[in-house]
C-alpha cells in the first residue's frame, strides 16, 4: 500500500497527513493482531501431521492451563487442577479419532452421545451450546411432562390423555425402557403430546425424529406444526402429516422423520385409531437436531448408575439404530463418541474399606463394543463428594480402579475427579456453594462450570496434540493439587460445624419451588424461618438447610462459606453482664473488625472493646478453669445469628455454648440471653 495522499484543506494538510498515518498505523495493527490469534470459541489451526515429525517435544510445564472463575464472582478458583483437563487415553489413535469428530463437528454425519445420570440433563444446554456454539439444538430427550417432571430439560410439554410411564431406575418395569432410559405408553386414542420450541432453537433446529413402536398394533400418528397461536387458540400456519402403522413391522423402535421449517414454535403429536387391531401407543423419545452439524444427544436418567443402564431391555439395540439413522455411512455401526458420566451410585453406600465394584461397568462397556464397535467410549470420572459430613477415600479408590480399567479396556477417559481438586476438594465445592446442601448434586453455578471444564478439555486436547504431543496419559502430580496437599497434613479426625445456607426469594418463586430446588420440605422451610402463611415477598432472606464445614483447626477452612456467615458476623454481638443493664454497642463494626476480633486475650493485657470486661483466650477445645474468678457473661440473641456464629465470637465450640444453656436443637429465639461464660 502507497504512502497515504495529502489532503491541502485550510492551510492544515501536515495534521492531516498525521491524522491519516495513525489510522494506517492502527488498522495494520488491529489487522494483525485479529489474523494472528483465533477469537473467542474458534478453534486453533491444527498443524499438519507432516509437521509433526520435524517439531520439537515441549515440556507439559510450557502449556498454560486456563483459569476458570465464576461466572458472578471474579475470584479464581485454585482448587481447579486445569494442567490435566483434557481427554485421556494410553492410545493416541483413540485421540486422533475423538479429535477427528470435534473438528468435524460444523459438518453433517458425525454423532456424539453424552450419557449419565440426571446431573448430564441439567449441562445438556450449557454443554451444548460450549460446543456448537450457535448451531446447538437440544438433541435426543424424552418429554418430562410424560415422567412427571423428573428430568432436567429447558423444553417446556404437555399432555392429554392417561400415560404409563417406566424410569431406568426401576427394577421390574411393565414397559420395555429404550434409548433414553424412559419409556411411556398410552391406550387412549385422541392422547396427545405437545412441545414448544425455544426461541434459540427455533433458528437451527430443521428435523424432528420420533423414537416410537410402529408395529400393526400402535395406533396411526399425526403430527402438526406451527408457528404459534392466536388469541383465540387457533395455530398459526398449521401443516400437519399423518404416519400410518406398519403392518409388516413386528416389534421394535422406528424413527418417524419430520423436516422442519424455521420458525415453527411448537409440535403436537397426536394418536389416532383408524383399525381394530390399533391399542396403544409406544414412546422412547424425541430428537431436535440440525441435520447439517454434528448430532449431540444427552441422555441423563435421575438416580441411575451403570448396573441400572445395563438393564434398560432396549437401549444398546436402540442406540445402533439411532447412530446408523443419523450417519451418513450406511456401514456405520454406532456414535462417533459416547461419554459415559454416571456417578459413584453403585460405590457410593460401600464401607470405604471394600473393594471398588467395577463389574456394572465393564459389562457396560462390553455391550457398547458389541452394539457400537466403532464407537470411541470416554469414560467421565465422578468428582469428589460429601457423604455424612465429610469425603471417603472410596472417591479416590474408584479414580485409581477406573484409570486402570481404562488402560485394560482400551477406552479414553475424562479424570473429572482430577480437574475438580482431587481429594478432599469436595470441601471447597461446598465452600464456595457449588454444590447443593446435600454435599452430592451441583448448584447452577457449579454445574456451569463443570460444563465449561468439559468444553475446554476437547479445546485442551486438541492444543496438545497441534503442539506435537504424544502422551496423553498425564501422572499424578500432587503439587498440582491445592486440596490434596493441604488436607493430607491434618488430622485424620477433622471436626466438621455445620452452618446455615440462605436463599434471597425472587419474583415468582414459591415456597414450594424453593424447597424442591434445595431437597427440602416446605413444612421445613416454614418451621426454620419461622414463617406465618406460604406467601413470601421478594427479596426475602430464607434458611435452606445446613451444609456441613470444618472447623477453624482445619486450615483449609480460612475463608467460610459467604453467603452463610456475612450478616451474622456483622451482626452486633453486644454482651450483657449478670446483674447490669445492657450496654449498647453504637461503634459501628468495620470489615473484619467482628467481635471475635474485639474479644482479646487477657495474657497481652487487652480487654474486650465493647464491655470492659477480660474476655477467656480463644480455643478451639472447650475452655479450662482458671485460677482468677470469672465472672458470668451473657449475650442478647439478634436476627439471623446462629449458634455457630455466637459459638465462634466468644470463642468456644457449638456443643460447650449449648451445655451451658441446656439446648436440646440449633434452634434460637430472637431477644434470647445465652450464657456465654
Amino acid at each position: 500500500m502507497g504512502v497515504p495522499q495529502t489532503y491541502y484543506i485550510g492551510g492544515r494538510h501536515i495534521i492531516m497527513e498525521r491524522t491519516f498515518k495513525q489510522i494506517l498505523l492502527w488498522t495494520i495493527v488491529c489487522v494483525v493482531s485479529l489474523w494472528g490469534s483465533p477469537s473467542v470459541g474458534q478453534n486453533s489451526p491444527a498443524i499438519p501431521n507432516s509437521q509433526f515429525k520435524n517439531s520439537q517435544r515441549l515440556d507439559s510445564n510450557d502449556v498454560s492451563p486456563g483459569v476458570f472463575i465464576l461466572p458472578n464472582n471474579p475470584k479464581k478458583l485454585p482448587f481447579l487442577d486445569t494442567s490435566v483437563n483434557l481427554i485421556q487415553s494410553n492410545q493416541v489413535s483413540t485421540i486422533i479419532d475423538i479429535l477427528g469428530t470435534y473438528e468435524s463437528r460444523t459438518t453433517r454425519g458425525k454423532t456424539i452421545f453424552h450419557i449419565g445420570d440426571e446431573q448430564v440433563a441439567s449441562l445438556a444446554t450449557s454443554f451444548h451450546k460450549g460446543l456448537m456454539g450457535n448451531a446447538a439444538t437440544p438433541g435426543l430427550f424424552f418429554p418430562s411432562t410424560l415422567a412427571n417432571h423428573s428430568i432436567p430439560t429447558d423444553i417446556k410439554t404437555s399432555h392429554t390423555g392417561l400415560w404409563t410411564y417406566a424410569t431406568p431406575s426401576e427394577t421390574n418395569r411393565l414397559l420395555p425402557a429404550g434409548i433414553t432410559g424412559y419409556v411411556a405408553q398410552t391406550s387412549e386414542t385422541g392422547s396427545t403430546i405437545t412441545i414448544q420450541i425455544p426461541p434459540h432453537y427455533q433458528r437451527v433446529s430443521d428435523r424432528f425424529i420420533l423414537y416410537c413402536d410402529r408395529s400393526e398394533m400402535s395406533f396411526d400418528i399425526v403430527i402438526q406444526t406451527c408457528s404459534g397461536r392466536k388469541s383465540d387458540g387457533t395455530p398459526i400456519n398449521p401443516i400437519k402429516r399423518e404416519f400410518g402403522s406398519d403392518p409388516g413391522y413386528r416389534t421394535g423402535m422406528l424413527a418417524i422423520e419430520l423436516g422442519l421449517t424455521a420458525g415453527v414454535k411448537e409440535i403436537l403429536i397426536t394418536c389416532k385409531k383408524n383399525k381394530p387391531t390399533q391399542q396403544n401407543f409406544t414412546l422412547w423419545g424425541v430428537s431436535l437436531t440440525n441435520s447439517a452439524s454434528l448430532q449431540f444427544h444427552s441422555i441423563g436418567m435421575r438416580g441411575s448408575g451403570y448396573s441400572d443402564l445395563l438393564r434398560l431391555e432396549q437401549f444398546f439395540e436402540q442406540l445402533a439404530e439411532i447412530s446408523h439413522h443419523n450417519s451418513n455411512d450406511a456401514h456405520s455401526m454406532g456414535p462417533d463418541i459416547i461419554l459415559l458420566d454416571f456417578g459413584l451410585y453403585d460405590n457410593y453406600r460401600a464401607q470405604e474399606s471394600e473393594s471398588i465394584y467395577l463389574i456394572p461397568l465393564i459389562g457396560c462397556i462390553a455391550k457398547l463394543k458389541n452394539f457400537a464397535p466403532s464407537a470411541k467410549i470416554v469414560i467421565c470420572i465422578p468428582q469428589d463428594c460429601i457423604r455424612g459430613g465429610r469425603t471417603l477415600q472410596t472417591f479416590e479408590k474408584f479414580e485409581q480402579a477406573v484409570i486402570n480399567l481404562c488402560k485394560t479396556e482400551r477406552v479414553a477417559y475424562y479424570d473429572w475427579f482430577r480437574v475438580a481438586g482431587g481429594k478432599y476438594s469436595a470441601q471447597y465445592w461446598s465452600d464456595y456453594q457449588l454444590f447443593r446442601p446435600d454435599g452430592l448434586h451441583l448448584e447452577e453455578t457449579g454445574e456451569n462450570l463443570k460444563s465449561q471444564c468439559y468444553v475446554s478439555a476437547f479445546q485442551q486436547t486438541q492444543n496438545r496434540y497441534s503442539n506435537g504431543y504424544r502422551q496423553f496419559s498425564l501422572p499424578i502430580d500432587s503439587s498440582k493439587r491445592l486440596a490434596f496437599r493441604t488436607r493430607d497434613t491434618l488430622s485424620k479426625n477433622v471436626l466438621v460445624s455445620e452452618v446455615w445456607r440462605y436463599h434471597v426469594v425472587r419474583r415468582g418463586e414459591t415456597a414450594y419451588r424453593i424447597a424442591l430446588r434445595y431437597g427440602i420440605t416446605v413444612a421445613q422451610l416454614k418451621d426454620w424461618n419461622h414463617l406465618r402463611s406460604y406467601n413470601i415477598a421478594a427479596g426475602t432472606r430464607l434458611k435452606v438447610g445446613k451444609i456441613s464445614i470444618a472447623t477453624k483447626s482445619d486450615p483449609i477452612q480460612a475463608v467460610e462459606v459467604k453467603d452463610s456467615t456475612e450478616s451474622e458476623s456483622s451482626s452486633d454481638l453486644t454482651p450483657v453482664i449478670a446483674g447490669k443493664s445492657p450496654i449498647k454497642n453504637t461503634q459501628k463494626l468495620e470489615p473484619g473488625n467482628t467481635p471475635e476480633s474485639n474479644t482479646i486475650n487477657p495474657i497481652n493485657g487487652r480487654t474486650d472493646s465493647a464491655t470492659g470486661v477480660s474476655a477467656l483466650p480463644k480455643s478451639n477445645t472447650r475452655p479450662t478453669n482458671s485460677n482468677s474468678a470469672q465472672k458470668i457473661k451473657y449475650h442478647k440473641v439478634q436476627p439471623g445469628q446462629t449458634l455457630y456464629s455466637i459459638s465462634k465470637a466468644y470463642g468456644m465450640d457449638v456443643e460447650t455454648l449449648k451445655r451451658l444453656n441446656g439446648l436440646r436443637s440449633n434452634n434460637l429465639a430472637v431477644g434470647r440471653l445465652l450464657r456465654v461464660r
